[in-house]
């Protein structure tokens, strides 16, 4: 029952910490947008938002078989309640890191407004086979961003 307890505290506490995350973006993307006007939504983040929910559904499947089948391994219970509560904090975290909002002068990223000109470089590092986008500006911030909106910012840095 002991695994059962921290596997559902580990899973709630990081549930809640994606969960907050996003809140807070949300709330400081709509500042943004009352500021800024004519900001278009492009959002890319379906595919990561269907992989969260496949996640969630192996977990609860994890949980229903092993409660089914062998009520006394614990531990592959715990495993699956942490699943279940990461993707479902994973779920929310995805709509962030995967959208963002534009006009001609600049674009809202993970809740901050950035002008195209203070975009000082874009860099793509390898970690775990999959590049990884991290946008540098004259105001020395670094804001990790995903491979989509890489993409769109080059091309709006090159016009």
């Amino acid at each position: 029952m002991l695994y059962v307890l921290g596997g559902t505290g580990v899973g709630a506490a990081l549930c809640f910490m994606l969960v907050k995350a996003y809140l807070d973006t949300v709330k400081k993307e709509k500042e943004l947008l009352e500021v800024h006007s004519g900001m278009v939504l492009n959002d890319h983040s379906r595919n990561m938002k269907l992989f969260s929910i496949f996640l969630a559904v192996m977990g609860a499947v994890t949980i229903y078989l092993n409660y089914t089948f062998s009520p006394t391994e614990q531990i592959n219970t715990a495993m699956g309640i942490v699943i279940v509560f990461a993707a479902i904090g994973s779920y929310f975290s995805m709509s962030t890191q995967n959208r963002f909002y534009y006009n001609d002068a600049g674009i809202i990223v993970e809740g901050k407004y950035i002008r195209y000109k203070s975009v000082k470089k874009v860099d793509a590092k390898r970690s775990l086979g999959k590049k990884n986008y991290t946008l540098h500006t004259f105001q020395n911030e670094e804001i990790l961003i995903s491979a989509k909106t890489s993409q769109f910012l080059e091309e709006r840095l090159k016009k």
